[in-house]
C-alpha cells in the first residue's frame, strides 16, 4: 500500500497540506533516522514557463527554455542546495550529488522521479569575480515543472532529514503547485514604456583596449583573447525581468533562455551557445566563433555570408575554438568527431560560422567533468588558457560574474545540458548591465569589430527598450 490515502489521487494529494504534512512525517519515520529525498512526478497540461514566474512573484528561483522545441524548466524552493569556489568547483558539485540517488525515495510510496540540478557557474571562481553570485551554486528545488512540446510535469522533492519543518515543507509544496496549475497557457507581458539613459560601462573605452588586445597578440603573447564589455542603463521605471525575457524569446526562438533570480536582483539572457548536450549515449558541443551581421535584403545576407564563410581570419578564429574543444574532449579519452568544414548558424541580427563535435559517450562519465574541463572554451576566453587571469585583468578589467559562465542542469545519472551565458544582462531594479563580447585575433578589424560588438549587444538591448523605453 503506498503512502498517500486510497480516497486521494496524487493531484489531491499536492493541494492538501494537511496530507502532505503527514505523508512527509510517515516518510522520515520510516528512515532509521537516514535522511531521504522523496520525490514525485506528475504530469499536468502545458502551461508557458514565463507564466508560471509571473504567478509565482518572487518564489522561482531558476529559469530555462529552448523555444524552438518547447522545452521548459522553472524551479521554486531548494530540496537541496550546494555552493562552491575556486578551480574545483565544477568537481566540488560533482562531489556534493554525488550519492544522493542511494537516498531517493517514491513520495507516493511507487518508484521515485528522477530530479534535475538547476546548476550554474560564473566565469571565474573567485568569490569577487563572481559577485553578485556564487562562483558556483546547484539546487535540487523542492517544487519544478519541466515542460516539453505538449504536457508540463511537476517534479516535487521533499528533503527529509533531522531539521525538516514538516509543516513549513508541505505547505511550500502545496503553494508551489497550485502557482503551476493556475498558469496561462500564453504570457503576456505589458507594453509600458519608459525612458531610460545610459549611465556607464566600457564600450567607450573598447576600442583602444582592443587595439592594446590586437598588438599582445601580434607579440605573441596571445593566439586569441575574448575581449568582452559592459553597458550600464537606468530606467525611469522599474525594469520587468520576465517582460525581458518575453520579449527575447518571442524575437530569438531558437537561442537558450535563462533567468536566474534572487531577492535583490536577476540575471537573464538569450544565448545562442550551447557548452554541451549530453544524454544515455551521445556527448555534442558546439564551436561557434568567426561571426557577421545579417543583411537587410536576402541578396545582401548571401553575401555577406559568404565573406565569413570564406575569410581568412573568421576560419582562423573559428579553428582555433574547434582544435581546442577537441583537444581538451581527448583529454577526457573521448573520440570526438566533427565536419572538416564549418557551416552558418543564422539568428535574427548575426550568423556565425559553427561546427558540431559528437562523441560517444563512456561508461561513467559525467557531464561535469566535461563541463571543467572545457570551461572556459577560447569562444568566451582566452588561448593560450593559462593566461586567461591575467589577459583579463590587463585588457578586460571588470569582473564577469555569470555572464559567459556555464548555465544549465544535470541529473544524477550524469547527464544534462549547459550553455554558455552569453547576450545577458544583469538587472537590478530601475538597472541593468548588459554584457557582451568579441573574440579577437592577430587580424581582426577594429571597425568590424565594433559593429560586430553592436550586434551582440542588440538583443539584450532591444528586449529591455521594448519593455520599459
Amino acid at each position: 500500500m503506498g503512502v498517500i490515502p486510497e480516497c486521494l489521487d496524487v493531484v489531491e494529494f499536492l493541494h492538501d497540506s494537511g496530507v502532505l504534512h503527514d505523508v512527509l512525517a510517515r516518510i522520515r519515520r520510516s528512515s532509521d533516522g537516514n535522511a531521504r529525498l522523496a520525490t514525485l512526478s506528475v504530469r499536468v497540461p502545458r502551461v508557458d514557463p514565463l507564466s508560471v514566474l509571473a504567478r509565482a512573484g518572487g518564489r522561482a528561483r531558476g529559469y530555462w527554455e529552448r523555444p524552438s522545441v518547447g522545452e521548459a524548466y522553472v524551479g521554486f524552493g531548494a530540496a537541496i542546495t550546494v555552493q562552491a569556489g575556486g578551480d574545483s568547483r565544477f568537481g566540488d558539485i560533482r562531489a556534493a550529488f554525488s550519492d544522493v540517488r542511494s537516498h531517493l525515495c517514491g513520495l507516493d510510496g511507487g518508484a521515485p522521479a528522477a530530479p534535475q540540478v538547476f546548476t550554474r557557474f560564473a566565469f571565474s571562481g573567485d568569490l569577487e569575480r563572481a559577485r553578485p553570485f556564487a562562483p558556483a551554486h546547484a539546487e535540487i528545488p523542492s517544487v519544478a515543472y519541466a515542460a516539453s512540446k505538449d504536457y508540463g510535469t511537476i517534479i516535487v522533492s521533499a528533503h527529509l532529514d533531522a531539521e525538516v519543518d514538516f509543516a513549513q515543507l508541505a505547505n511550500e509544496i502545496v503553494t508551489s503547485v497550485a502557482i503551476i496549475l493556475s498558469a496561462d497557457r500564453r504570457f503576456e507581458v505589458s507594453s509600458d514604456v519608459s525612458g531610460f539613459s545610459e549611465v556607464g560601462g566600457t564600450l567607450v573605452s573598447y576600442p583602444e583596449r582592443m587595439r592594446a588586445t590586437i598588438a599582445a597578440i601580434q607579440r605573441g603573447e596571445f593566439e586569441k583573447l575574448v575581449l568582452s564589455a559592459y553597458r550600464d542603463l537606468s530606467f525611469e521605471e522599474t525594469i520587468d525581468p520576465l517582460g525581458v525575457l518575453s520579449r527575447a524569446r518571442g524575437r530569438y526562438p531558437e537561442c537558450m533562455m535563462f533567468g536566474v533570480f534572487d531577492s535583490d536582483c536577476a540575471f537573464v539572457g538569450a544565448t545562442p551557445e550551447w557548452l554541451i548536450r549530453c544524454n544515455e549515449t551521445t556527448i555534442v558541443c558546439d564551436a561557434l566563433a568567426g561571426s557577421i551581421w545579417r543583411g537587410r535584403t536576402s541578396t545582401d545576407d548571401l553575401l555577406l555570408a559568404e565573406s565569413l564563410a570564406t575569410s581568412t581570419t573568421f576560419r582562423h578564429e573559428h579553428r582555433l575554438v574547434v582544435d581546442e574543444i577537441v583537444r581538451r574532449l581527448r583529454h577526457l579519452d573521448l573520440d570526438p568527431m566533427f565536419a572538416a568544414e564549418p557551416s552558418l548558424r543564422r539568428f535574427a541580427n548575426i550568423q556565425h560560422l559553427f561546427t558540431e563535435i559528437r562523441a560517444s559517450r563512456p561508461k561513467n562519465f559525467h557531464v561535469l567533468d566535461a563541463v571543467a574541463m572545457l570551461h572556459p572554451t577560447p569562444a568566451v576566453g582566452c588561448m593560450p588558457y593559462a593566461a586567461v587571469d591575467s589577459a583579463y585583468a590587463r585588457f578586460e578589467g571588470f569582473p564577469r560574474g555569470l555572464y559567459a559562465g556555464p548555465i544549465g542542469w544535470f541529473d544524477l545519472e550524469g547527464s544534462g545540458q549547459f550553455a554558455v551565458a552569453l547576450r545577458s544582462a544583469l538587472i537590478d531594479g530601475k538597472r541593468a548591465r548588459l554584457y557582451a563580447g568579441n573574440g579577437i585575433v592577430a587580424e581582426s578589424d577594429p571597425e568590424h569589430e565594433m559593429c560586430e560588438l553592436d550586434r551582440k549587444f542588440r538583443p539584450m538591448f532591444d528586449a529591455l527598450h521594448c519593455v520599459t523605453s
